[in-house]
């Protein structure tokens, strides 16, 4: 398939955004929109973006775009290498938001404990469930004490979930 982009003003702007490193990533030099934890404030995502048909787009799915040619209908453009300021489209592939999801948690990427911004709860609170726990306190009172399911306290004292850190035994 023909790519209409190949060679087109866009592909000549989009040159001269990215540096090639070591490791052959091309690295983006343009503009970056920062997310910050909610939190802790850290910066956790930066996402180059770039000017592309009239509207500011993810750069990487640019690069994709003008280099493989379309997206399919509900794909993401997913890093293979990790580095989400990568343009390089040899180091892109589509995949469903699951199956990113899946990736970033195979290579240990994804936001876990108190660093994900959907936590309710903090370290602390999963020590002391630990210890009511090992001090011989029902599941369904911890539960009731935190304000979550029986099935929750269950993961937690069995370090399914918030496995980070040791178990109190």
């Amino acid at each position: 398939m023909e790519n209409e982009w190949k060679g087109s003003e866009a592909e000549l702007r989009f040159k001269k955004y990215y540096r090639v490193d070591a490791s052959g990533c091309w690295i983006w030099t343009g503009a970056i929109q920062i997310s910050r934890r909610k939190k802790t404030r850290k910066i956790h995502d930066r996402r180059p973006k770039f000017r592309f048909m009239g509207k500011m787009h993810l750069a990487y799915r640019v690069s994709y775009m003008l280099y493989r040619g379309p997206i399919p209908e509900g794909k993401c453009v997913c890093h293979g290498c990790d580095n989400s300021i990568c343009v390089n489209p040899e180091h892109l592939w589509t995949g469903t938001r699951d199956e990113n999801e899946e990736d970033k948690a195979l290579k240990g990427r994804a936001p876990r404990g108190e660093s994900n911004n959907f936590a309710k709860f903090r370290w602390e609170d999963i020590q002391r469930i630990r210890s009511l726990h090992a001090m011989g306190y029902r599941n369904v009172d911890i539960a009731k004490g935190f304000g979550m399911s029986v099935g929750h306290v269950s993961k937690v004292v069995n370090g399914v979930v918030w496995k980070a850190r040791a178990k109190v035994s």
